[in-house]
């Protein structure tokens, strides 16, 4: 597993960094009451192409979809069902959360080897 495409996002009034704690919001700007976890990937998902960035979460429970791999890409590590991609507009860090060390981690090349097979 090698390198993300981003460890920082910016925004005007905050910024993303791996291993901060972020709330998931709804659509309407408030927190969604049990989607809090630790942000592992910031980045694209293979599903969807380049255009658009996501933030791949490790949530505090299992609330989750996954265990960070998606459609054979693991762009993360986590315990299963607590891994879950949002929009990085739904994304908040929460208030006085600072970034822990976290391993980066690239996208592996797991679907393209599974179609050469």
């Amino acid at each position: 597993v090698a390198k993300t495409a981003m460890t920082t996002l910016a925004s005007s009034s905050e910024s993303l960094d791996l291993g901060c704690r972020v709330d998931v919001m709804d659509k309407q700007g408030r927190p969604r009451r049990l989607d809090c976890g630790k942000l592992r990937y910031l980045g694209p998902l293979k599903r969807f192409g380049a255009a658009k960035t996501w933030c791949g979460l490790e949530l505090d429970a299992p609330l989750g979809r996954h265990d960070g791999e998606v459609d054979g890409v693991r762009y993360f590590t986590c315990k299963p069902g607590h891994g879950l991609f949002v929009a990085v507009d739904l994304c908040r860090r929460r208030a006085g959360s600072t970034a822990a060390p976290v391993a980066v981690e690239e996208p592996e090349k797991a679907a393209e080897t599974a179609k050469k097979k």
